[in-house]
């Protein structure tokens, strides 16, 4: 078993490709889709389309940003 999951090798965190997604999960918005299902009672495809509509009016708010230049501590910059 250990060999398998060692032999298909790994997969890097999606913070490693887009330092976005980081900033986005910072805004927690699975857990606030899970309190709207688990709390409120609200229903799943609901809860799920607003949590769409709130990743994508992050992503339009701060669209205009650019990704940083690579740190110079990574040997790139």
């Amino acid at each position: 078993m250990v060999y398998n999951q060692f032999m298909a090798g790994t997969t890097p965190f999606e913070f490693t490709k887009n330092y976005k997604f980081t900033v986005l999960n910072n805004e927690n918005v699975w857990a606030k889709a899970m309190n709207r299902v688990l709390n409120e009672k609200v229903p799943t495809d609901k809860a799920v389309d607003e949590m769409i509509a709130r990743s994508r009016l992050w992503r339009t708010k701060h669209a205009a940003y650019p990704s940083p230049p690579p740190s110079p501590a990574c040997g790139r910059g």
